[in-house]
């Protein structure tokens, strides 16, 4: 990880704080600022419908994310008290964005939605100070959050939804992907942090983007089918009731 890390601040695992989480190489510091990138995704499908509070979840998380890896760098560009703030700030909005989707998937409310993301927000503040709690906090709400996804895709092909196969697997796939990469982080595995956790960025990204993408395409019971252009399946343009 190299030289100048930081002790007191750290990545929360199931046995505890793991040390060398700032003072990481430029190298994969940078691999890590750059892995938000992916963000353009979701960014880009959340525009094009004028999903105003998606866009905003997902360009504050993109953000802070970046101004979190960068201070983590070797090359310190932030006051070491700064860093570990911007680092409670960036796993507490990755837990936001994690839960608003799913309820984003299951078709809740806007309003709840916003309840919910307070009810997360309380429920990791304790992790600030006690690691165990937070990894398995963490893990809580990604397992919650695959359940409402499983649920309501479940429910809803029950009353006659169809989704597109394609977006159903891929959204699985990377679901697996990212829940494996946050367990890979975990424990003895430290050393490749950066890889797995660029990774990990990239994977929650693209599955917001296909749990965007899933939602939108799927066709209720009552509805015709989007037609077929010579490029693919056209996809529907029409903004969802928040």
């Amino acid at each position: 990880m190299g030289s100048g890390v930081v002790p007191e601040a750290s990545i929360p695992t199931a046995s505890g704080f793991h040390d060398e989480v700032f003072g990481i190489e430029v190298g994969p510091a940078l691999i890590l600022v750059l892995s938000n990138l992916f963000a353009v995704f979701p960014l880009a499908y959340a525009l094009s419908l004028r999903l105003w509070p998606e866009f905003s979840l997902v360009a504050a998380q993109a953000v802070i994310s970046m101004v979190h890896h960068a201070c983590s760098s070797s090359l310190r560009f932030c006051l070491d008290l700064v860093a570990s703030q911007i680092q409670n700030l960036d796993h507490l909005f990755a837990l936001i964005l994690i839960a608003w989707f799913a309820l984003y998937f299951a078709r809740v409310d806007l309003r709840f939605r916003v309840a919910v993301s307070w009810a997360v927000f309380v429920l990791i503040i304790p992790g600030v100070f006690n690691a165990r709690y937070h990894f398995w906090a963490s893990l809580a709400v990604g397992l919650a959050a695959a359940g409402i996804f499983v649920w309501t895709f479940l429910w809803r092909s029950s009353k006659g939804y169809r989704f597109v196969p394609q977006h159903v697997t891929a959204m699985a796939v990377l679901a697996l992907i990212a829940i494996s990469l946050f367990l890979a982080a975990d424990g003895e595995d430290i050393d490749n942090f950066g890889w797995l956790h660029s990774s990990w960025h990239a994977a929650v990204f693209m599955l917001v983007f296909y749990v965007m993408l899933t939602a939108e395409t799927a066709v209720g019971p009552k509805e015709t089918p989007p037609r077929k252009t010579t490029s693919g399946t056209e996809i529907k343009t029409t903004a969802r009731r928040n």
